[in-house]
């Protein structure tokens, strides 16, 4: 693949990563499906089930809609939902339980927005070996953080603190 080929590449994935509105229900499936085939499923899926069962009890408004969310995919692969989820989910149903209401700054306002930033960043270094980010300003090859400016529009410093995050 010639170099002009690999940048078009390279800003393909990103664009299709950014511009993807599955993309926290894509991420959540992979997780999930992480936690089953990977070395470390055990532990991993304890993690993962702890969470969301602390989240069951007093969620907010991102807990609430992780939780439906994990919920709803459990149900279409048919797996048995844990107690304290199939409580969750009957309570829901029932009318006894709504989402809750957003009060003061949303600690989650740039999730998914980050989210989105660090797979892109991560797929770019990984898969394609572009750096991350560069900290010689005089260096002139393409980063990572460099195609992520250039698709989300956010600032260099923005992008470069979400790395580091």
């Amino acid at each position: 693949m010639n170099s002009k080929n690999k940048e078009e590449e390279m800003y393909k994935i990103a664009r299709n990563i950014w511009n993807d509105q599955n993309f926290m229900k894509t991420m959540m499936v992979d997780i999930q499906e992480k936690t089953i085939t990977q070395g470390k499923e055990e532990e991993d899926a304890q993690f993962l089930y702890e969470r969301l069962e602390m989240a069951a009890h007093d969620p907010d408004t991102n807990d609430y809609d992780a939780l439906i969310l994990t919920s709803a995919l459990h149900l279409r692969d048919n797996h048995r939902l844990p107690a304290f989820l199939s409580t969750f989910v009957a309570d829901v149903l029932e009318g006894k339980r709504q989402k809750p209401i957003k009060r003061g700054v949303d600690k989650y306002k740039n999730f998914e927005r980050n989210g989105k930033i660090r797979h892109i960043i991560e797929i770019l270094n990984k898969e394609l070996g572009l750096p991350k980010y560069n900290n010689n300003e005089l260096n002139n090859k393409t980063t990572a953080a460099d195609i992520a400016v250039e698709i989300s529009g956010l600032s260099l410093n923005t992008i470069i603190n979400i790395i580091k995050g």
